[in-house]
């Protein structure tokens, strides 16, 4: 009986020591495949319809490649509405972007344009 408990304070002893560098390798693992998963991801901004008698909803999706750009697209879009009372029929940035995970051609790409539609970047296979 007294050589089962030391065996297993020896094993939980011996488990602990390892745990941190058991941690360092498993969280590593996940980084390098979190990395290789979402090595691609651009943002995805919404493009809102809005039309009388029909409502509204989302037209399109701009990709672009950071946040900061993301912004940028927001204010020079909406900037284009100036009508001091609401039209019949509008087109507004409106909503949160949102990371996108591209093929590496599409990424390619979105990278030698910098914008593109999103109904357009799915025809790149």
């Amino acid at each position: 009986m007294l050589f089962g408990f030391i065996i297993a304070r020896l094993c939980s002893s011996a488990l602990i020591a390892a745990m941190p560098l058991l941690c360092a390798v498993f969280c590593q693992t996940i980084i390098n495949y979190k990395n290789k998963l979402m090595s691609n991801v651009a943002i995805k901004v919404p493009v809102v319809e809005s039309e009388a008698g029909w409502g509204r909803k989302i037209d399109d999706w701009m990709v672009v490649l950071s946040m900061e750009d993301a912004k940028a697209f927001e204010k020079e879009f909406n900037s284009k509405n100036t009508a001091t009372s609401t039209p019949a029929w509008y087109m507004q940035v409106e909503g949160m972007p949102q990371p996108i995970d591209l093929s590496d051609k599409q990424m390619r790409k979105l990278k030698k344009v910098k914008r593109m539609w999103l109904s357009e970047l799915r025809n790149v296979a």
